[in-house]
């Protein structure tokens, strides 16, 4: 879990991966939900960890703990909103459809044209997650749309 002081797995994950799962469920269906990380005094990349798992488990949110302060590498995170646009839209209220960590060198269009069209979180036995439409930047004044 940590080589030079640096997190590079979650265990717990890294286990879990090689377990076969019950009723023809995916890993992906199969947990979801948040891992919060409190290790003072080791570091981590958010981005990587993030990376090595986000496939797997697509609904599952890795947190690293305030106390890890400044030992962690921030990733930058892209939210994505399921609501109808409408002209000067507050969404900092609004709970994200998705979010999508990125280093910050892609930019909006490149991150929806080369990484993904549809948003890959699973569907579950409960609630079905579907995506038609398009993608409507609220943040950018000419409120460029992607399809």
């Amino acid at each position: 879990m940590i080589q030079n002081n640096l997190i590079t797995c979650i265990p717990v994950l890294e286990s879990l991966m090689t377990k076969n799962i019950i009723d023809s469920a995916t890993k992906a269906e199969a947990l979801t939900g948040t891992i919060t990380i409190n290790i003072p005094n080791v570091a981590a990349n958010e981005l990587e960890i993030y990376e090595k798992y986000v496939d797997i488990y697509p609904d599952l949110e890795i947190v690293f703990s305030a106390d890890m302060g400044s030992n962690i590498i921030r990733a930058h995170r892209i939210k994505f909103y399921r609501v109808p646009y409408v002209e000067g839209i507050d969404v900092t209220n609004l709970t994200p459809y998705y979010t999508r960590l990125t280093d910050g060198t892609k930019t909006l269009t490149e991150l929806i044209a080369n990484d993904f069209s549809n948003p890959t979180k699973a569907s579950s036995a409960t609630e079905i997650f579907t995506f038609n439409g398009k993608w409507t930047d609220v943040l950018d004044t000419n409120k460029t749309v992607y399809n």
